[in-house]
């Protein structure tokens, strides 16, 4: 059997619903399954583009099944006890009564993927792949976009500016080489380069942007919390009325005993996006950027 198994730490609070929504938190792989399939889709449009659907579903379904196949992948969890408290959905908002329960950080537990029967080795890359896209970018539950649910891969993530810049290159080329690999042997044609953008739907595209922030706060939570104080209520950042999810995901990073931040643009098309503007937001923070060549670079 194919398995790969991960050590995460706890980075931030990790907001995920158990069977009781008002109850304590519960790690649930259908929560990490959900993200999962998020950044392969993201890997998908960057390497065919965001135009034939039937392929983009060919190849989520070899790697992550559908509704009525099912995945040829699995996730799994060993749980273990882990400690949770109430913590405030927004944290830069004195007085603000939003709480909800949250596993505490620094804490740590494993999450295995396998397939209990065989699969290509091309479908085995993409999985692997994208579970190290997932990580490095995104996170998981209520919030992941502004820092929240972020995990850390123990002793794989860097801990200098440097090392973060080759881990971010390392990893993007990765998911896209095993992408094509997997899109070849399904004989779907692979673009020459990413998409112009924005795209239908949120990849990578020469529109989306990746900034690394220097470090601003000694912990993780005081950098996320400093950064939804600078946080503006704009439709180019999405918002609530009418709901849009953000183009913009935010993570804390560890460099030299610090956290800074980690900025990925996925960028698509939606009432109200503006990239530039997204592109002078970001900009406000004292950093520097990353082009990947096959992701937001031809």
């Amino acid at each position: 059997m194919q398995e790969e198994t991960v050590k995460l730490q706890i980075i931030t609070p990790l907001f995920l619903k158990g069977a009781n929504p008002d109850g304590p938190p519960e790690l649930r792989p259908p929560s990490f399954r959900g993200e999962l399939r998020y950044w392969l889709r993201a890997t998908i449009g960057a390497v065919i583009g965001d135009t034939n659907l039937e392929n983009i579903r060919k190849l989520e379904a070899a790697v992550f099944g559908t509704p009525d196949s099912g995945s040829p992948i699995t996730v799994r969890i060993p749980q273990k006890p882990l400690t949770a408290s109430k913590k405030p959905i927004l944290p830069h908002h004195s007085g603000q009564t939003g709480y909800r329960h949250a596993f505490d950080p620094g804490q740590s537990f494993s999450l295995t993927i396998n397939a209990p029967r065989p699969v290509s080795d091309e479908v085995w890359r993409v999985a692997g792949a994208t579970l190290r896209m997932m990580l490095t970018f995104g996170g998981v539950g209520l919030r992941s976009r502004r820092g929240y649910g972020t995990l850390a891969i123990v002793n794989v993530f860097p801990k200098t500016s440097d090392g973060w810049d080759t881990h971010i290159q390392t990893t993007i080329v990765e998911s896209i080489n095993a992408v094509k690999a997997l899109a070849a042997k399904l004989s779907i044609p692979s673009l020459s380069a990413p998409p112009i953008g924005p795209c239908k739907f949120p990849c990578g595209n020469q529109t989306g942007m990746i900034r690394i922030v220097d470090p601003l706060r000694t912990q993780a939570i005081e950098t996320v919390t400093d950064f939804m104080s600078r946080t503006m209520n704009v439709p180019y950042l999405g918002g609530i009325a009418p709901r849009q999810a953000s183009p913009l995901w935010v993570r804390p990073i560890e460099m030299n005993g610090q956290f800074g931040l980690l900025f990925m643009v996925l960028a698509s098309n939606f009432t109200g996006s503006d990239y530039a503007q997204v592109k002078t937001f970001i900009n406000r923070f004292a950093g520097h950027d990353i082009s990947v060549r096959g992701w937001n670079q031809p």
